[in-house]
Parts: C-alpha cells; sequence; structure tokens
C-alpha cells in the first residue's frame, strides 16, 4: 500500500497476512478473552492467568507440532482498493467538501465509466 502523494513523497506500508501466519503455526488458545496476564515460553507453550492474584494455570503448547519460529515475516496483503460504485460516490458526493488542493488526491475522477445503478 502506497500513503501519500508522489509530490510530497511516497510512503509504502506493508500490510501482512498474520491471520494465516499465526492459524499454521499455532493451536488457539481457549478462553484467551477471559486472562489479562500470560507467560509465554521461547518454545511456543504460554499460562495464563484470569486475574492477576490468581495462580498460573496450567501450560499450554500453542506452538503446533513440527513448527518453530523464525524472524521470517508473513505473507504481504494487497490491498483491493476502492470498487468502481465507491469510487464514484466520493468523486460525486465528498469532492466538494475537500480542500480544492486535495481533490485529485482524495477524491480524483474514477477512470472507468460510472456503472449502473441496480434498483
Amino acid at each position: 500500500m502506497i500513503v501519500g502523494d508522489g509530490s510530497v513523497g511516497t510512503t509504502v506500508v506493508h500490510v501482512y497476512d498474520w491471520g494465516e501466519y499465526f492459524a499454521s503455526k499455532f493451536q488457539k488458545f481457549e478462553g484467551i478473552l477471559s486472562h489479562q496476564t500470560f507467560n509465554i515460553k521461547k518454545d511456543g507453550s504460554v499460562s495464563g492467568r484470569r486475574f492477576t492474584e490468581d495462580e498460573e494455570s496450567n501450560e499450554v503448547m500453542l506452538l503446533k507440532q513440527g513448527m518453530n519460529i523464525s524472524s521470517s515475516l508473513p505473507d504481504v496483503l494487497e490491498p483491493e482498493g476502492l470498487s468502481l460504485t465507491r469510487q464514484w460516490y466520493l468523486y460525486e458526493q465528498i469532492r466538494e467538501f475537500c480542500k480544492e488542493s486535495c481533490r485529485d488526491i482524495v477524491c480524483p475522477k474514477p477512470t472507468a465509466c460510472k456503472p449502473k445503478s441496480s434498483g
């Protein structure tokens, strides 16, 4: 994803597929939302406490068998971008509320014909 305008400077912001990455390497931690404190070990095991004054729960191995934790990042997700309908909506309905200097950045005229309305 590119953020900014070429005349001002371009910043690349990568969005990674963390959901798939963690699902492929780790088991689910049942009841995770009811815990406040976690103790995570390098071997992939974790124990938790529902409240800070509670004793730690039993240790659970989250790392799936045969998996290891590496420093490599997951795949980069490419954004789908705005639908043509949404582009036309921004151009026709929102553009007038933008500063003149920002209109072509925030709500440029779509390059494809306006889709016919369904109803």
